[in-house]
């Protein structure tokens, strides 16, 4: 099952609204600058990049806001976690797990090797999609066999 986590900044339409500011940004820029004298020099076209390239900057990342999205995956043979759109996801398999650890804040799976993956629950949704996450991994440790702290 996939659940959807909150993301944290700006939204994709948002970015998508403020690309567009800055595009508009540069051309009243341009066309300004044109009106009240007829060359444009050097520090003119350095501001109408500077905003050009902050919309491509907004709008690649509204375009990624729109692919992309955090996400936590639970099925029989692994966890995936990609709590934020610009990291690779994490995937943990269950057979690597020797114990979860769960609280009313975060879930700690901790592994074979190396650090505990800290899932944090306020990054689920809403209180129903908490409950239901919190039951599934109880369900896949005891169908696993993987010891359980509450």
């Amino acid at each position: 099952m996939k659940f959807k986590l909150k993301q944290e900044g700006l939204n994709a339409s948002i970015q998508f609204i403020v690309s567009f500011i800055f595009v508009l940004m540069g051309v009243w820029f341009y066309f300004d600058k044109l009106k009240n004298k007829p060359e444009i020099d050097v520090f003119d076209w350095a501001y109408i990049l500077f905003f050009g390239i902050l919309f491509l900057v907004f709008l690649i990342k509204g375009i990624i806001g729109i692919i992309k999205y955090p996400f936590l995956q639970i099925d029989d043979e692994k966890i995936t976690y990609l709590p934020d759109v610009n990291d690779f996801p994490t995937v943990l398999e269950w057979e690597n797990i020797i114990q979860v650890e769960i609280n009313e804040v975060v879930i700690l799976l901790h592994k074979k090797a190396g650090q505990p993956l800290h899932i944090y629950l306020d990054e689920l949704n809403d209180k129903i999609v908490k409950s239901d996450f919190i039951n599934m991994v109880e369900e896949f440790t005891e169908k696993k066999k993987i010891p359980i702290i509450k």
